[in-house]
């Protein structure tokens, strides 16, 4: 039987959740016996299965010409306000792929994070006239939404944008409907789209773009093998870290970002006024001065690419905190559960679908910080704790393991060809 070959599109090989999530998805069908490729704009290692569009210095140039020409546009048309300007995504420029060697070898084109100037919506629809199968998967709503990455409690992508707020913008017609408008022609017929949580699908399924869709959940998967539960007391010896602390472990690509909640986690641990907790941050903290009214001891320990060690990070955790205003999944939160560490969250959005209510986690009410604060006094000091770290680890194992997913995604290809 010949292999079934199937390209993985997005704008990065490893920079951010949906380049993690793909690049996951690529070893697990792999494992599977699928042929992989994935094509990217942005390439960090030799892995000869990663093709990058991004060749020389010239090309580099030309995709950082688009860059900035499709942030001039949106920063021309949100009146010059620089704090939105990463909120929202037009995709006026891009590469055509279309022409490639490897996409004309493929059976299925899977398609997933392509903003920053990598692909434009003309470029989607060169790929949709070469009569491959699409799949297309949502990591943000920017697919079912105008222009945004998250509604932030919008809905006018219910009705087809306009006013958009992001962008300051009063017009019924404003650029948010035009793009709008341009995926309602584009994003039909023949597309199938794979939210990552069922958060996200009921989100989408209220837009007019994507609600007459063929739709599927498929979580994203995690490597059982590479996250699994050590002992905690070697973990922090390994890190240096105090063996008699609770320790709260957060992490976020980017800290300073408000959605990630650092703000709330804060304010939680200083209602508890603990002296026996530790917060632990990794990643970008671009602002130090956001944890300086912290009444407990925290430390910074920046950005880490090892998996090992951050793997050694989240056994060396009481519990890992994920207080964002919203994740349409939570790979942090499957991540420490694989290491059978306990995780808090509130109950807003695709966290639901990981954690169970003091079954394997706690979920606060959003955005009730008192109540954030209760679940990381309840799982520390009031929980039958043993238990809930060997449920967070099996429910990982049953529900998002490489091969779960994988043969998840082998089925939606199967369909479609």
């Amino acid at each position: 039987m010949t292999k079934m070959k199937i390209a993985l599109i997005n704008t990065s090989e490893q920079n951010g959740g949906a380049a993690v999530a793909c690049n996951r998805l690529a070893s697990a069908l792999r494992q599977e016996g699928i042929d992989v490729i994935s094509i990217v704009r942005d390439k960090s290692t030799e892995d000869p299965y990663v093709l990058s569009v991004d060749k020389n210095f010239f090309s580099h140039i030309l995709f950082f010409i688009r860059f900035c020409w499709e942030r001039l546009v949106i920063f021309i048309n949100n009146g010059f306000c620089k704090p939105n300007l990463f909120k929202v995504s037009i995709a006026n420029t891009g590469s055509d792929i279309s022409k490639l060697k490897e996409i004309a070898n493929v059976d299925v084109i899977h398609i997933h994070w392509i903003n920053q100037g990598f692909l434009s919506l003309k470029d989607i629809e060169k790929l949709k006239k070469l009569g491959k199968p699409i799949v297309l998967t949502l990591h943000d709503m920017w697919y079912s939404t105008g222009i945004c990455h998250h509604s932030f409690g919008c809905s006018n992508f219910e009705s087809g944008c306009g006013h958009c707020y992001l962008i300051n913008s009063s017009k019924e017609n404003d650029i948010s409907r035009t793009i709008f408008k341009k995926k309602m022609n584009i994003l039909s017929g023949n597309v199938k789209f794979i939210s990552v949580s069922f958060w996200l699908d009921n989100m989408v399924q209220k837009s007019l773009i994507t609600k007459r869709t063929k739709h599927s959940v498929i979580p994203n998967a995690i490597d059982t093998n590479l996250f699994y539960p050590k002992n905690k007391l070697s973990c922090r010896t390994q890190l240096g870290l105090p063996p008699e602390k609770k320790i709260i472990l957060m992490g976020a690509a980017n800290l300073n970002d408000e959605n990630k909640g650092l703000a709330f986690l804060i304010e939680a641990l200083n209602l508890l006024d603990n002296k026996n907790i530790l917060l632990v941050l990794f990643g970008n903290l671009k602002e130090p001065g956001l944890v300086s009214s912290l009444k407990t001891d925290f430390r910074l320990m920046g950005n880490i690419s090892s998996i090992a060690t951050i793997v050694t990070l989240y056994n060396a955790s009481d519990i890992t905190a994920v207080p964002s205003k919203y994740e349409t999944f939570g790979q942090t939160l499957t991540e420490s559960m694989a290491c059978g560490v306990p995780t808090i969250a509130f109950d807003n959005s695709g966290t639901t679908d990981i954690i169970n209510h003091k079954s394997n986690g706690y979920l606060a009410k959003y955005p009730d910080v008192k109540d954030f604060a209760n679940g990381i006094r309840w799982i520390l000091f009031e929980s039958d704790y043993n238990k809930l770290c060997t449920n967070a680890r099996i429910k990982i194992s049953s529900n998002f393991t490489s091969e779960i997913i994988a043969k998840k995604h082998i089925d939606v290809y199967r369909q479609l060809l």
